[in-house]
């Protein structure tokens, strides 16, 4: 009789041993966290605390992410009124640590690259010699440790918590630095396009190009052409096969460029006024495509016979060739580059497509 109140009194043990560990399991098991179907703690699950702190991540508004998550964690259920004094006063610096790391990215986003914002939620799990969930280990004197002890409501939040914050530390850490490259590539190869492959410019055309409203950090999206004088060859004569060719200048009054493709390309027309070593000046419209180049149909004035020697323009962008970058373009691109070092929401808001 002795023996068998023993074995029942050892069976009650283990069982209870094993719901209490499937307890502190369920609470803190980052598989079960993530499927917990409970509705009075669905608010709290990793991907409900994400959709709610996405708006700011997005933004980059990292202090005010930070503020949110304390917020979400402050309303119930989240209850941490069961753990110990000590451990409430760690999680809460703990949690002032974590804001101060994210408003001085805010401030300083190179301090991303530096890695400069502590993963300092880990949670740690052991079973050894009962099971344990460890908080801020090997971070603080005094971690924070969950065991079987510790109310179901305390070890939810806990868990909850941690898991919230580590993930918003991965997104400050990861995709925010993601996107900053993104942003701060897209301008330089922008700046790098519209100097490289640009229409070039005579010192009126940089002026009033330079004087024209952009887009925040970008190259102009569209360029003035005025006065703008290059080499040619025209072929024209009274039919396409007598066709002459004549070494020309030629003079651009008026046109517009329109670029595209991350300042890859350009498109557009001007007018064009050409002035042949021999006969008449020649008028006509010019059509650009950086692509393929640039050409014009010429009509000139009637010959001695009554015709017109109408012809067709080539032109070459020599000056760009001769006279390189213009030192205006390279001091705006220098301070787009140093807007993005400083100001990650602005360059990112201002280039990187949404």
């Amino acid at each position: 009789m002795t023996r068998r109140v023993i074995v029942c009194l050892a069976i009650a043990l283990l069982a209870r041993s094993a719901v209490a560990q499937r307890g502190i399991g369920a609470d803190c098991t980052p598989a079960l966290v993530t499927g917990d179907t409970a509705v009075a703690w669905r608010a709290l699950r990793p991907d409900s605390v994400r959709a709610r702190l996405a708006p700011f991540v997005d933004s980059l508004r990292w202090s005010r992410a930070a503020a949110e998550l304390v917020t979400v964690f402050a309303t119930p259920p989240a209850n941490l009124d069961a753990l110990p004094t000590a451990d409430r006063r760690t999680i809460a610096l703990q949690l002032d640590s974590l804001a101060d790391e994210l408003r001085a990215i805010e401030a300083d986003p190179t301090r991303l690259a530096r890695g400069l914002v502590a993963q300092r939620f880990t949670l740690a799990f052991d079973d050894d010699p009962a099971p344990r969930y460890t908080l801020f280990d090997g971070r603080v004197a005094s971690p924070v440790v969950l065991t079987d002890a510790t109310p179901s409501a305390a070890r939810r939040t806990v868990c909850r918590l941690a898991y919230a914050a580590a993930d918003l530390v991965g997104a400050a850490r990861e995709p925010g630095l993601a996107r900053l490259a993104a942003a701060f590539a897209r301008v330089d190869s922008s700046w790098d396009n519209f100097m490289r492959r640009g229409y070039s410019m005579l010192p009126l055309e940089l002026w009033v190009n330079g004087k024209l409203p952009r887009p925040t950090l970008q190259p102009p999206p569209v360029q003035l052409v005025l006065g703008h004088v290059s080499a040619g060859e025209q072929m024209s004569g009274p039919t396409w096969n007598r066709l002459r060719r004549d070494d020309v200048l030629a003079v651009e009054p008026l046109g517009i460029l329109r670029y595209g493709g991350n300042h890859a390309w350009y498109a557009g027309a001007s007018s064009v006024v050409t002035f042949p070593r021999t006969g008449g000046v020649g008028v006509g419209v010019m059509l650009h495509a950086s692509r393929f180049g640039r050409a014009a149909w010429i009509l000139t004035p009637r010959d001695s016979t009554g015709r017109r020697r109408s012809g067709v323009l080539l032109t070459l962008d020599l000056y760009g060739r001769l006279v390189g970058v213009a030192e205006q373009w390279k001091a705006f691109k220098a301070d787009a580059e140093r807007t993005c070092r400083a100001n990650a929401q602005a360059c990112i808001a201002a280039v990187v497509p949404r």
